[in-house]
């Protein structure tokens, strides 16, 4: 568990957020009212596992990998475009999780949460990828050129025509 405070604010709230959203998955996003005639009303409970639930499950776990593998290997924590590919699925599990929402009728308030958590993910991983950015932008620090140096040392070889 010491591992897990070691990681950035974004990959925190993606470990915690992604897990959450895949379970929710299974909770029921839709409550559809069937009619009997005069026989009666039964609601029928629907989970969030259809096409746009596939979709959000997939982009989540792929999320959530980048994250930690981020995380983990040193020659991937600096390759801004792994913050870029988790960023891209990051946003595209809230506007799956959303698009879900606005077409199932009869939405539940595991729909609700689920674009919520949906929204969590996103949030994490913009987090991420602002937090990488930063990181990058204080470690490389401007310095004018020293043209003395670029001078002695032109002066010092030919030109080769």
């Amino acid at each position: 568990m010491a591992r897990f405070t070691e990681f950035g604010a974004g990959t925190k709230v993606l470990l915690v957020s992604g897990p959450l959203l895949l379970v929710s998955l299974f909770l029921t996003w839709q409550a559809t009212p069937v009619k009997f005639g005069k026989n009666g009303t039964v609601t029928q409970s629907l989970d969030g596992w259809d096409f746009w639930g596939l979709v959000i499950a997939l982009a989540t776990l792929a999320v959530v990998v980048l994250a930690v593998m981020r995380e983990h290997d040193d020659d991937l924590a600096f390759d801004l475009r792994v913050s870029r590919v988790v960023l891209g699925f990051g946003c595209l599990v809230f506007v799956a999780a959303v698009l879900k929402n606005f077409r199932d009728a009869d939405s539940a308030w595991a729909s609700y949460l689920g674009v919520m958590l949906a929204a969590a993910v996103a949030v994490g991983a913009y987090l991420d990828f602002a937090h990488e950015r930063e990181a990058r932008a204080t470690a490389e620090e401007w310095r004018p050129r020293d043209r003395t140096l670029e001078r002695s040392s032109a002066e010092q070889t030919p030109p080769r025509w």
